[in-house]
């Protein structure tokens, strides 16, 4: 007995619903590795919904645990890391803008303004590298940091 072979058209089908399902798979374990939907962040979730359906007095607490959910989610294989949000900080705070007081102030765009913030946090990050005394891995960190700017 012979099995017909699969058209372009099924084999396109099969392609797709394989890259889908191992999706899937991949943010499953993804979430599961840095403790999202475990532990901590699972009660966080929970306790808020609750909070939010519990009256209009504890709505300030439930608007403050998203606060802390929305900057976990953005450690997620974001765009922030431990390097880059490092030297954003130590940016804010020697009195670079941020990008909202450079769209209100030069009246540009919120894109462009985004890219120059990147590329100041970039640049922090570059003079970084050029320290002689780095290990290789600290290395290794610093240019994906860099590459993930560029973005």
């Amino acid at each position: 007995m012979q099995i017909q072979p699969l058209t372009r058209n099924q084999r396109k089908q099969m392609k797709k619903e394989m890259a889908k399902s191992a999706d899937k798979e991949y943010k499953r374990v993804r979430l599961r590795k840095f403790g999202y939907n475990t532990g901590g962040m699972k009660t966080i979730k929970t306790i808020k919904s609750k909070l939010e359906k519990a009256s209009a007095a504890h709505a300030g607490q439930a608007k403050a645990l998203g606060k802390v959910i929305d900057k976990k989610k953005l450690l997620l294989g974001g765009l922030l890391t431990a390097g880059i949000k490092a030297s954003a900080r130590k940016l804010f705070k020697s009195g670079t803008r941020k990008t909202q007081q450079i769209v209100k102030e030069s009246g540009g765009t919120r894109a462009g303004a985004k890219s120059d913030v990147k590329s100041a946090i970039a640049d922090d990050l570059k003079a970084k590298l050029r320290s002689s005394k780095l290990i290789k891995s600290k290395r290794r960190m610093i240019i994906r940091d860099i590459n993930k700017l560029r973005r």
